[in-house]
């Protein structure tokens, strides 16, 4: 793991916490501690392999742990997925808020816990359908599934630009706030470049695959990797 990623981990680790503490909805608070969970399992990984007590290596019990928690969560329930299911979960909260009257708004309203079980449910759904796929399938399976996983932040990016709109006539018949007009602007914001990444980096694998060797495919997936786990980061709601 590149030091720049492990800081990224090490900040997440840090703010997460206080994040989660700060937050207002119950859906905010679980993407948070969703991050701190991944970042202190991937940075404890990281510390029992490059790092010493003594010239003692640390217990084998905590190594094979967090290896185990490493690649079961990261590969199989991605809680990084699963923390950006929770952010499509608030933009759809914030959406039904502001469309249909506040009809159905007021309905899952009163389901706190349901709404915080979908983002759970959706992941591990996906990741379980691994075992109904036919060997030779797999690899066109591998390709789907990963469309399958992003699909849903393309539809929080369009509940985001319809909710925009319709805060912008609100906003002119004096029925929205400033604090309400900018925190549409995050959204968007966050929406924007959530998109653009999951565009952006199929078509940069693709050409370091097809026109580059290995070590720069490598470096490449390396910076693909520090750029998501920087949108991790600082991109909520």
């Amino acid at each position: 793991m590149p030091l720049q990623i492990l800081f990224v981990l090490l900040v997440l680790v840090a703010i997460s916490p206080i994040n989660a503490y700060v937050s207002a909805m119950l859906l905010a608070a679980m993407e948070n501690v969703n991050k701190f969970i991944f970042a202190f399992t991937f940075t404890g990984e990281w510390l029992c392999e490059h790092v010493s007590i003594d010239k003692k290596q640390w217990p084998k019990w905590l190594r094979n742990s967090l290896d185990f928690m490493a690649l079961y969560l990261e590969n199989t329930f991605s809680l990084t997925d699963i923390a950006m299911y929770c952010q499509l979960m608030i933009s759809l909260n914030r959406f039904l808020a502001v469309s249909f009257d506040g009809l159905y708004f007021h309905i899952i309203r009163r389901s706190p816990l349901i709404q915080l079980a979908v983002p759970y449910l959706m992941r591990c759904g996906i990741a379980c359908l691994d075992i109904y796929v036919p060997l030779e399938l797999l690899s066109l399976w591998t390709i789907l599934k990963g469309y399958m996983i992003i699909v849903p932040l393309f539809l929080m990016c369009g509940m985001d630009v319809v909710m925009s709109r319709q805060l912008k006539q609100l906003r002119q018949n004096g029925k929205a706030s400033r604090a309400e007009s900018l925190l549409m602007i995050q959204m968007i914001s966050n929406s924007g470049v959530t998109a653009l990444y999951f565009v952006a980096q199929n078509f940069v694998k693709g050409t370091a695959t097809i026109f580059y060797g290995l070590n720069v495919q490598f470096l490449v997936w390396d910076i693909l990797e520090l750029i998501r786990l920087s949108f991790l980061t600082f991109v909520t709601r």
